[in-house]
């Protein structure tokens, strides 16, 4: 990394609330860009406590960097039926697992 590249860390939404234990959070907060993928069931954040430690200009830093992310619901039970019908699995399963059920004829007739 060069001087004044931007640093970005990406965290869960379960993490977000956790973060007023982590330790340097008011550095973390000016050192980089925190973002936070919101996953299913993400709870708004009581950021009272947040307060304290890095205030409302990093709370906001914070709220900033909420991202909306989709749920995807994968069953691992529509992956082995969509194989055994010999349809595709692309982007539903990572590219390595898919080539090794591939390479292994696995879930197939």
């Amino acid at each position: 990394l060069g001087a004044g590249a931007a640093l970005f860390w990406l965290i869960g939404g379960d993490s977000l609330r956790e973060l007023t234990s982590w330790r340097s959070l008011t550095e973390l907060v000016r050192e980089c860009t925190l973002l936070t993928a919101a996953r299913a069931g993400y709870v708004h954040v009581d950021w009272t406590p947040f307060r304290e430690q890095i205030g409302d200009a990093g709370i906001q830093c914070l709220q900033e960097g909420i991202l909306v992310t989709p749920t995807v619901e994968i069953s691992s039970t529509e992956i082995r039926r969509r194989l055994a019908e010999g349809k595709s699995v692309r982007y539903l399963v990572p590219e390595s697992v898919r080539a090794y059920i591939a390479a292994n004829g696995l879930y197939s007739d």
